[in-house]
């Protein structure tokens, strides 16, 4: 067990604190809040990007990236797809969490209350796994080879990467086609 797989139990272990905390109303919200943050990322992500680069250049920025393994227009190009997948999930997931509190209300029942927390306590585990995942998924497309050695080291991570492949293959593709050489 590496410090990779003892931050994914604790990341995991807080969620599931959490689930019991809110309930399961809200982490039912929050959760379908994350999976739909996913699947709109993918589908708008890039054109978030391009609107995204209407606004701001960062190509001065990233000059210093500019190399033969990565020229400076991929690596534009890259980034701003980036920001984009990541602004569209951080918006949805903020949408999804605004109107799990303002539903939680019907929650407060005390019967209605004991049950919401015991189901929350399973979809925080759920929620956890899911954040997992994708946090994973994300570190194996990282170069970096601190990355890489504590990913290949873990077998909790490795186990994560195995989980639903189609998903993280088509990330993957979706993703790493914007580098050069791919």
């Amino acid at each position: 067990m590496n410090l990779l797989d003892i931050i994914i139990l604790v990341l995991i272990g807080l969620s599931v604190f959490e689930g019991l905390r809110k309930g399961l109303t809200r982490q039912v919200f929050e959760l379908v809040g994350i999976i739909a943050a996913f699947f709109l990322a993918v589908r708008f992500g890039q054109q978030a990007g391009e609107f995204i680069s209407n606004l701001y250049n960062v190509e001065p920025y990233l000059e210093g990236l500019n190399n033969p393994l990565l020229n400076l227009e991929n690596a534009v190009a890259f980034f701003y797809n980036g920001i984009g997948y990541l602004a569209v999930f951080v918006l949805v997931v903020i949408a999804s969490k605004i109107a799990a509190i303002a539903l939680s209300g019907v929650t407060k029942l005390p019967i209605v209350g004991t049950a919401d927390r015991l189901g929350g306590l399973a979809a925080g585990l759920l929620k956890g796994l899911l954040t997992t995942l994708i946090l994973v998924w994300v570190l194996s497309l990282l170069p970096l080879p601190a990355v890489e050695e504590a990913m290949a080291n873990s077998p909790i991570a490795q186990g994560f990467l195995r989980t639903a492949p189609g998903i993280y293959e088509r990330v993957q593709e979706a993703i790493v086609g914007y580098l050069p050489g791919a």
